[in-house]
This record gives structure tokens, sequence and C-alpha cells, in this order.
């Protein structure tokens, strides 16, 4: 009885091996694993933990962010690199906020309402948006009050309708930043609210957008949104994201940087996760490397790869002599070399040495 137990327990490990291509599980779930955006600051961590217990521990850090606007000279504006402090002081400011929405109760309203007031008095370069994100939390706390229904209900129309509110249009309908931020908030509080139902409505939404917004607030917005649709992960939302997904991380854009939330997952992740849903390790490793060889969506094919563990050696230790089939082999084994490095995997040494004796110049 004990072998046939024995038996089945080693036979269970071995399919697992075989079969999960998933992400392995991270010690904390509140910080997955960063690809493309930046790692979960410790900070939020923190935050995320106290407003889970008492949501009114959230109002700590607009005090916090008052005080420190009032001793600068100049409030920091718009994430200026110069400034690394301002930087760190507005990514936080609007991670409360949005947390804020996420778990605040009718009874904080109040003190937000005074943050605004005493901000407006201040009238400085980080009133208009630190007043815009309080609204936008005042209005999700209320939602929210009125139940799950009502509160979906709200945010689908944040999305379908954003710039029938006040302040979300000019006086010739063209979009505000309000009305950008209603649309990618109501985005994210549905991928929260994991209302898969509302994604046919969401991707008709998003097209819509395109059209009405502006080029230049179509190219500075994307990234955000983008990033709150990939949390659906939803087969549906496949193409809208790798239209867009190899520029997350390019160095050309930096403002495409974000910090992951916590609990939240890389929209690079996010999409092969659905993409290989199903597969085994062996066919999940062929499929990433034949997108690279196809100059498919992203650039983190390799980061993807390494998070899979060992059992994607064997499978990447083939791909660097014999690539898939694929129209740029070359990227694909590049990308199998790169995983490999990652891995740490001393099997990988005399595969390597051989593309250094015989590779092309490019692969050595």
């Amino acid at each position: 009885m004990k072998r046939n137990v024995l038996f089945a327990i080693a036979f269970c490990q071995l399919l697992a091996s075989a079969v999960m291509a998933d992400l392995p599980q991270p010690k904390d779930p509140l910080v997955m694993p960063a690809i493309a955006l930046r790692q979960t600051p410790a900070q939020w961590v923190r935050i995320y933990r106290e407003s889970e217990k008492d949501p009114a521990t959230l109002l700590r850090y607009l005090e916090e962010h008052i005080r420190f606007v009032s001793t600068r000279r100049s409030a920091p504006a718009v994430e200026p690199l110069s400034d690394p402090e301002g930087i760190v002081q507005l990514e936080t400011r609007t991670y409360v906020f949005n947390r804020l929405g996420d778990v605040g109760t009718p009874d904080l309203i109040p003190a937000i309402e005074q943050f605004i007031q005493r901000r407006r008095e201040m009238n400085d370069r980080a009133t208009k948006t630190d007043v815009a994100l309080a609204q936008l939390a005042i209005e999700r706390i209320e939602a929210r009050a009125k139940g799950r229904e009502a509160y979906k209900n709200t945010m689908l129309d944040w999305v379908r309708n954003p710039t029938s509110h006040p302040d979300a249009a000019t006086a010739d309908g063209r979009w505000t930043s309000m009305a950008i931020k209603r649309f990618g908030y109501g985005i994210r509080a549905l991928a929260k609210m994991g209302a898969n139902d509302a994604v046919t409505a969401i991707l008709e939404a998003l097209e819509k957008a395109k059209q009405e917004m502006t080029k230049v607030q179509w190219f500075f917005s994307r990234f955000a949104i983008l990033h709150w649709l990939a949390q659906f992960e939803d087969g549906r939302i496949i193409s809208a994201l790798e239209n867009d997904l190899f520029l997350f991380g390019s160095v050309a854009v930096p403002w495409a940087d974000y910090h992951l939330e916590p609990g939240e997952k890389d929209p690079e992740w996010a999409y092969w996760q659905i993409r290989t849903r199903g597969m085994d390790v062996s066919h999940t490793v062929e499929t990433i490397l034949q997108a690279a060889g196809n100059g498919g969506a992203g650039r983190f094919e390799f980061k993807i790869l390494s998070l899979l563990g060992d059992p994607a050696i064997p499978a990447l230790l083939r791909y660097t002599t014999e690539p898939p089939p694929c129209k740029m082999p070359e990227n694909a084994q590049a990308v199998a070399i790169r995983a490999l490095g990652e891995l740490r995997s001393r099997d990988a040494v005399e595969s390597l040495l051989r593309v250094i004796r015989a590779g092309s110049p490019r692969l050595r």
C-alpha cells in the first residue's frame, strides 16, 4: 500500500512537471514577477495590507502628500525625471487614490473632500491632477456603496460614455484628461471585480476610444489602459494586447513604465498565460520562440521562458541549435540562449560552447 502511495505521488510530480506551464506561485501573492513593468514597491504592499484591515489608514498618506507638496518650491507636475523623490511621491499618491476607490467607505468622503479643498487653496502645478484623482475616488466609493451590480453598471458607463460626465469633454466634444481617466479607471475597476461579462463591451468601447481620442492622447494613454485590460486574462483581449505589447518597456517611451500594483499580473505574462493556456512546457517554449522568430508581440520572451524554470531547459537546449519553423530563426535562437542564461543552467554550457564555435556572429 505504501509503495502504491509513493508511486502515485511520484507520478503526480512527474505529470505536473510535464504538463504545467503556469507561472510558479510567488512567495508573496501581492508581489508578482515584474517583466515588462516595474516591481511592486514594498510601500504599496504595506498600504494594501493596512487598508485591507482599515481603509481609514489611507487618509494618512493624503496628509503626507500635502506636507510633501507644501515643502517644495514648486510641486512636481508630470513625473519630472530630474526629481526622483517627486516621482516616488506622485506614484504613491496615485496608488493611494486607486486604493481608496477600491476599499474606501462613505465615512471617508468628508476627509477626501477636505483634501480637495486644501489642494485647491495651494493651487500649484500638481493641484489639478490631485483633485481629479480625489474626485474619481469619491465617485467610486459612492458607486460601490450601492452594491456590486450598481458599481459594475457605473464603471461600464465610465467606459462606454467617458465624455458624458462633468469636465470630461471640451466645448466641441473632444476628450479631456478626465474622460481618459474615467475610461481607464472603469476598465481597471471591472477587471478587479472579475466582470468578464463586460469584456465585449470594453473592447467595443476601446475601438471607439481610439477613434475619438487625438493621436497624442491615445499614444500617451494606451499603456495604462492596456495593462489594466490585461488583468482580465480573457482570450478575447489577445488582439488588443498584441498591437501595443511590444512598446512596453521600450527605452523610446519611458512613460510606458508602470509599477505593478499589489496582486497585479504583468501584462506580458498575462498575454502569454492566455495564449499558451492548456499547453505543456515543451509546447509553451516552442510557441513563445516561434512568436519571437516571427516578429511577434513583446520583447521579454526570455524572461517569460525563464519563469517556467528547469522543466523548460530541455526544450530550450534543443531550440538553440534547431529553432522552430519561423521567418527569423536566429531571433528564436537568441531568445532561447538568453532564457538559458537567466536560468543559469549548467546543462546549457556544452550547447552554448557549440554556438560559440559554429554559430553566426550575432549568436556568438
